[in-house]
């Protein structure tokens, strides 16, 4: 899939919402195809567990632990919608920003006669495809390079995200309004000059 992803010309956004225990092999492999995504000028977001273990290895899954070693590469944690300062699941310490995820409605491939049927979930899969929306947004205005996208985000977040326990973690909730006006004065200040 990852080769299919970057060999494809038109490719902006790879969005990998999935983990997996961390062992070095995959680590290496990971941290390859991350960087040949970068290379290409493509923006990749990943997703953080959605397990409460913290301080396990939930914390390090693959290839979110990976995201802040990596510019152009971000892992989007899942916050409760109502409460977009505390985290859905509490793994989520390498995470680059939370987006809220927890009142998700998605279409499904069931149809039943009359429309298609939809579903209710959450987590941190959810945030990372809401994020690559706004990615792709702020990509229409100008083609910023993935590590111009990921100043951007991580400039557009507030405050500082929580576990329901109360603990801070070291990044903010994304602001898309945020973003995309930062985006467009950035593009338009592109074209001025």
């Amino acid at each position: 899939a990852w080769d299919a992803a970057l060999n494809f010309e038109d490719t902006e956004v790879i969005v990998f919402a999935c983990g997996g225990r961390y062992d070095r092999e995959r680590a290496l492999f990971y941290k390859g195809v991350l960087e040949k995504a970068v290379a290409k000028g493509i923006v990749v977001l990943t997703s953080t567990s959605n397990s409460n273990g913290v301080d396990s290895q939930n914390e390090v899954e693959l290839p979110c632990s990976l995201a802040n070693g990596l510019p152009g590469v971000l892992c989007v944690a899942a916050t409760v919608t109502t409460e977009p300062m505390v985290l859905a699941a509490d793994a989520s310490k390498l995470a680059s920003f939370g987006v809220p995820a927890t009142d998700v409605v998605y279409p499904t491939r069931k149809y039943d006669g009359n429309h298609w049927v939809y579903r209710k979930n959450w987590g941190s899969s959810a945030a990372a495809a809401a994020a690559a929306g706004i990615v792709v947004l702020i990509k229409s205005f100008k083609n910023f390079r993935p590590q111009e996208i990921e100043r951007i985000l991580l400039n557009s977040t507030k405050g500082r995200v929580r576990t329901k326990a109360g603990d801070e973690m070291s990044y903010g909730v994304l602001r898309p309004d945020a973003a995309i006006n930062q985006a467009i004065a950035e593009a338009s200040w592109a074209r001025v000059n």
